[in-house]
């Protein structure tokens, strides 16, 4: 199986630099069309407003506390409208993110601040007391602990006022095929096997995932009529599924058709939004009520979602007291949506493309998509460009067409590695470029991607 049609790849920026910037697959956006749009306030930031912002706290970030390039700081925050500018921040430094679940316990933050020698730390002052405890264990002190909101300690809107007053960072000269090793984000992902792993991501293979989907979606062509375009400048996304990751990896579900969610939020929700020319309406947690409101209120057109929730808007009686005429595409991952709810959904929406996507974090979130000539399309997808995949059997052979096996993915957004684990790195990601997903997948006559079940502990491929 491969995936041709591959866009060119910068690999002389960083990411902030590459969604400020410009290139031949990106719409043309109105300056009227906010990036980012706060569900709750409906406070709503351009392009300017986040240039600006981001620079102000890199400035900020970089007198108070000396933070230089590969300095790692941790965000342990649900979703924030000033979230992406603290990303786009730090790596404007050259710092790594490290973005974690808010509902870590003492313990699981302590066990992640040691293992990726946490610099800073950037919370929200409801779990503030996790992050002080867990600080102290690991000897990062209480002064480099900065909440995303106005509370008691240094704040990110303090911050701001005091980059304000400060030169502009220097901005980093990258040269070619700097970007592949420089990392952007450590996050978490399960693995194909085993606990937790840290997950190096770099600037590269962000900007490159980016740049697939939006070839693999033709966001840059007019390959259809307006009203038909899967992605169209000026089309809002729903972003309640975090920032950070997201229930799919949280609870550690990787399996059907499933998107780490680590990297989901991150890059697709995010990132290529941002970069089809959507404006990301961003919630700060789920609520089904208050979702269906922000639908109808913001006029939302793109629902990204779990099963969980496709569940909810096909049972929950509520549901028809709400518009949802307005939504046009439904992509949905974790897991696999059952026949019947598929043909529920697509009963509600019908009007809607509604489609399913699969990935992982060591691919830097999605190697297959729903293809941009289906409407509706119950798989996971077909193979985005730059991806290519086998199908391996547990002898060691080559899977038929239908025939199921472990999936094996090579992607030039391959993410680079597990922290500090070459065993797990050797065991993940092969020598020759594959990387194992550990899922054992049959490919349909059409390319589909359809995940049967999970590779099991006693049953290696002889690869």
């Amino acid at each position: 199986m491969t995936a041709n049609d591959i866009p060119h790849i910068p690999d002389d920026v960083t990411l902030p630099q590459f969604i400020f910037g410009t290139h031949y697959l990106r719409p043309s956006r109105p300056k009227n069309i906010p990036w980012l749009i706060d569900d709750e306030s409906g406070l709503r930031y351009g392009e300017s407003e986040l240039k600006e912002r981001s620079l102000a706290l890199s400035s900020a970030l970089q007198k108070r506390f000396l933070l230089k390039s590969d300095d790692v700081v941790v965000l342990f925050s649900g979703n924030h409208i000033d979230y992406p500018i603290c990303i786009w921040a730090i790596q404007q430094l050259l710092g790594i993110v490290s973005p974690i679940n808010p509902g870590f316990t003492v313990p699981e933050l302590t066990t992640h601040l040691r293992a990726v020698k946490a610099s800073v730390v950037i919370t929200h002052s409801d779990v503030l007391p996790t992050v002080e405890k867990a600080a102290q264990q690991v000897g990062i002190p209480l002064d480099r602990i900065v909440t995303i909101d106005k509370g008691n300690r240094v704040s990110i809107p303090q911050l701001l006022e005091e980059g304000r007053s400060l030169p502009p960072p220097r901005e980093f000269k990258l040269k070619p095929g700097d970007n592949r090793k420089q990392i952007a984000f450590l996050t978490t992902s399960s693995g194909t096997t085993g606990p937790p792993k840290v997950v190096k991501i770099s600037h590269y293979a962000v900007i490159a995932n980016v740049l697939l989907v939006a070839a693999h979606n033709k966001v840059h062509l007019d390959y259809t009529q307006w009203p038909e375009k899967r992605y169209r400048v000026g089309d809002s996304c729903f972003a309640v599924l975090p920032l950070y990751r997201e229930c799919l990896s949280i609870l550690r579900i990787r399996c059907i058709n499933k998107v780490d969610a680590d990297i989901y939020g991150l890059d697709l929700i995010l990132h290529f939004n941002i970069f089809a020319g959507m404006s990301v309406v961003i919630a700060p947690k789920f609520n089904f009520a208050k979702m269906l409101s922000s639908i109808v209120r913001h006029r939302i057109t793109h629902l990204m979602i779990v099963p969980p929730q496709v569940v909810l808007l096909c049972k929950d009686p509520i549901v028809k007291n709400y518009d949802l005429s307005g939504v046009r595409v439904v992509l949905c991952a974790a897991s696999a949506l059952p026949a019947e709810l598929y043909e529920q959904l697509s009963a509600l929406l019908p009007h809607a493309h509604i489609g399913q996507a699969y990935g992982s974090t060591e691919v830097t979130g999605v190697a297959s998509m729903c293809p941009i000539g289906d409407k509706k399309n119950p798989y996971g997808g077909t193979l985005i460009p730059g991806v290519t995949g086998k199908v391996i059997k547990p002898d060691g052979s080559p899977a038929a067409p239908n025939e199921e096996g472990e999936l094996l993915i090579r992607t030039i957004a391959s993410a680079s590695g597990y922290l500090d684990n070459e065993a797990a790195t050797k065991e993940t990601f092969l020598d020759d470029g594959w990387i194992r997903s550990g899922d054992i997948v049959r490919i349909d006559g059409a390319g589909n991607i359809v995940v049967v079940d999970r590779v099991k502990e006693m049953i290696k491929a002889r690869l």
